[in-house]
């Protein structure tokens, strides 16, 4: 059942259906309000992003549901915190989408028993604390814990945990510590958005072992979720896209990661030289060092880092002194 991008409004009525499947669900990008009924959380695939739905979802901790591999719940008025047993009956959620809400607390620990997880998207909340050490089981491609208020260093088990990591974006927190030499074990990884943290030490030389971002010819970051679902022998084939929101010349904007290319170090208390190495990174869109206690000649650092070469279209280099918040450096 597809109803999105309507003007749906109201209140989702709790219904008492059973189903001999697990159904398909998308009320996406519609006017409905107020809380989600349980029943829905039964589904193999519910999209209820880009509402008005508010209150608490406690319905969710009490679902036992390993037919659930896709959960967006993105982009509405939730709030509320949730208990560390939550999410661990949902064993086949392979897609987690909570961003831009209200919720808060700490990310509860059984978020390691989603062993397929490929997404998780918790962006734009006010989770706090430390993430779970436990988070280490998943198998994500795609992490986003940007703009809550985390506190913590970066692990170091991130560089060897997800080896198949192409999104990490963990801007606009309170990590601190130095930037862990073991995210250069990510060789898949396009968009690394640190920004706006309390990091500290240098930039690592070894970040052009990024592997993707090095390679002329590397296929562009388009993350894109496919299942089959057959109902009386019908084969039903749903389709996701990974989307990320990034910060452009001082605007949110949406990148279905096509094409973007995204390194963002900047608002931090980064010191010393910027490595040499960094231009060995081919592919890269957008390199922002700005508002550091970075050092040195640009020109000897970078080697101005060709702005003409052909897989560079459009670069934007910005390394403004910390001063300087509203200035930015020229294409």
């Amino acid at each position: 059942m597809n109803l999105s991008y309507n003007q749906i409004s109201g209140q989702i009525p709790n219904l008492s259906l059973e189903f001999t499947f697990s159904p398909i669900v998308d009320l996406s990008s519609n006017k409905l309000s107020s809380r989600i009924p349980k029943f829905l959380f039964e589904f193999a695939h519910l999209d209820l992003s880009k509402n008005t739905l508010s209150s608490p979802i406690f319905s969710l901790c009490e679902v036992q549901n390993g037919n659930l591999n896709f959960l967006d719940l993105s982009n509405n008025r939730l709030s509320g915190q949730f208990p560390n047993s939550c999410w661990m009956y949902l064993k086949g959620l392979r897609i987690l989408n909570l961003a831009n809400n209200h919720f808060h607390g700490t990310i509860p620990s059984s978020v390691g028993f989603l062993h397929g997880l490929v997404t998780l998207d918790l962006g734009n909340n006010n989770f706090s604390g430390e993430r779970p050490s436990s988070l280490n089981n998943c198998e994500l491609i795609f992490l986003n814990l940007g703009d809550n208020a985390l506190t913590e260093q970066i692990p170091m088990w991130l560089g060897t945990s997800y080896p198949n990591l192409i999104i990490l974006v963990l801007r606009s927190n309170h990590f601190n510590g130095s930037i862990p030499i073991h995210l250069c074990h990510l060789a898949h990884l396009q968009v690394l958005d640190l920004a706006l943290n309390q990091i500290l030490g240098s930039i690592p030389k070894c970040l052009n072992n990024l592997h993707t971002l090095t390679q002329k010819d590397s296929p562009n970051a388009t993350i894109v979720h496919s299942s089959i679902e057959i109902f009386s022998n019908l084969d039903y084939e749903i389709s996701h896209i990974d989307r990320m929101f990034f910060m452009w010349k001082g605007k949110e904007q949406i990148d279905m990661l096509q094409s973007l290319d995204f390194l963002d170090l900047s608002k931090n208390q980064l010191s010393g030289g910027i490595p040499s190495s960094l231009s060995h990174i081919d592919r890269l869109s957008v390199l922002d060092l700005s508002n550091n206690n970075l050092s040195g000649k640009i020109r000897q650092a970078l080697n101005l880092i060709p702005l003409m070469h052909p897989h560079m279209r459009g670069i934007q280099i910005f390394v403004e002194p910390r001063f300087q918040r509203n200035v930015r450096g020229k294409k």
